[in-house]
């Protein structure tokens, strides 16, 4: 960006062309200033990079649920994201910014979505393996 701001500074701001009453005009320049469309690319870049970094993959892959659902895909592969999520990157917060534990996380996924656990996977402590096989509703 500095370099094309060097190269138009050297130039004419208008340029004016054909003859008589009612020429065009033709004006190289931007109605804000430089410093200021480099630092929006700046935060943009930065945005893109937090983006690619702290976005989940089932975000970035599917933006819809009619997207996920149009791949074959269902809720017993939604689960398969949330566990792995869980095991990889593993914090959830809640809206005001607090630390959730992940296997609250899970029983609440649990008592919304399960009729009832089986007793088999009542005695798992680790979250991301439990979430993997709650049994959802249909």
């Amino acid at each position: 960006m500095p370099i094309a701001a060097k190269v138009l500074n050297k130039h004419p701001n208008e340029y004016s062309f054909g003859n008589g009453d009612n020429p065009i005009i033709i004006t190289l320049g931007l109605p804000f200033s430089w410093e200021i469309l480099y630092f929006m690319a700046l935060s943009f870049g930065i945005a893109t990079f937090i983006y690619s970094y702290k976005c989940p993959d089932l975000l970035k892959k599917f933006s819809s649920w009619d997207k996920f659902n149009e791949k074959g895909l269902g809720k017993k592969q939604l689960l398969v994201y949330f566990s792995n999520w869980l095991r990889n990157y593993g914090q959830i917060r809640e809206a005001g910014g607090k630390v959730v534990p992940q296997i609250k996380a899970v029983n609440t996924v649990a008592k919304k979505f399960c009729s009832t656990l089986p007793p088999h996977l009542k005695d798992i402590k680790e979250a991301w393996y439990l979430s993997k096989y709650l049994p959802i509703n249909k």
